[in-house]
């Protein structure tokens, strides 16, 4: 959760202090040991979970902190009693923290994109359920796009006065069931989103924002021809820009082009 690059730099450096303390006395420090294998087992137990606690990961990364601090000024007693332990512990802290600072520069670069990729997509989320809510009624269904948070984020925006708001259809990945079939049951929908490109293209462009299976890449590539086929009653009424951090640019964004189409004429699938 918490550790980067300059704290691995850190244990690095504390498992050696230990093991040339060790070799060099050649008495064991148990108690460093312990406390130090302890403060590890509670910092990957934080980590390692889905559900990670930032607050209880923070308190035991502190706790490997400290470990490492008194095994490095344990080596240096051994080596030199005391007389650079000072100037040593200064030298190892502006490595760590040089360390850190080129990381962290190189971390945040994408983490500064994903978060201007966030804003962008939800100010046109908003777009997107503003224009759905005029097109639908609570009774009529809709398909939305594979990204992390849809239809969740569209149907929090669609809510109505009276609570009620449109219902999402799910795009199935059933082998059992063609994706020619798979609209028998419940019919068209009013209003599909789709993207531009070939969905497999988009999510090979796309480092994060996209949820979608392969399996489930033939039921929206028919979805797709379906509604943009002439005599299906679909029309194009609007375009929209998304972002995403980029594969191919590092630290950079990719556009992904959405379409909405609403269906005008009631009437079944022809194939």
């Amino acid at each position: 959760v918490h550790m980067g690059t300059g704290s691995v730099v850190l244990l690095v450096i504390a498992a050696l202090c230990l093991v040339y303390s060790t070799l060099r006395s050649r008495k064991i420090d148990y108690p460093a040991i312990c406390y130090s294998i302890i403060a590890l087992c509670l910092y990957v137990v934080a980590s390692i979970t889905s559900n990670k606690n930032s607050f209880i990961g923070l308190s035991y990364y502190f706790f490997v902190w400290l470990c490492c601090w008194s095994l490095i000024a344990g080596g240096l007693l051994t080596k030199y009693g005391g007389k650079y332990l000072n100037a040593v512990t200064v030298v190892c802290a502006c490595v760590v923290l040089a360390v850190s600072v080129y990381a962290n520069d190189r971390q945040m670069k994408p983490i500064l994109t994903s978060r201007e990729c966030d804003l962008h997509n939800r100010e046109t989320t908003k777009l997107m359920a503003a224009e759905m809510n005029r097109l639908l009624t609570c009774k009529e269904w809709f398909v939305d796009i594979p990204i992390y948070g849809f239809p969740n984020a569209l149907q929090f925006y669609m809510v109505g006065l009276d609570g009620t708001f449109p219902t999402a259809g799910f795009i199935g990945c059933d082998p059992r069931v063609p994706p020619e079939k798979m609209l028998d049951s419940s019919g068209p929908p009013k209003v599909v989103l789709l993207f531009d490109d070939d969905l497999a293209e988009v999510v090979s462009r796309c480092a994060q924002g996209l949820s979608c299976l392969p399996v489930r890449y033939p039921y929206y590539r028919w979805l797709g021809t379906y509604v943009r086929s002439q005599g299906n009653g679909f029309r194009r009424v609007r375009t929209f820009s998304l972002q995403f951090p980029s594969t191919k640019n590092p630290g950079g964004t990719t556009e992904v082009q959405v379409g909405l189409y609403v269906r005008e004429l009631p009437q079944k699938i022809a194939i």
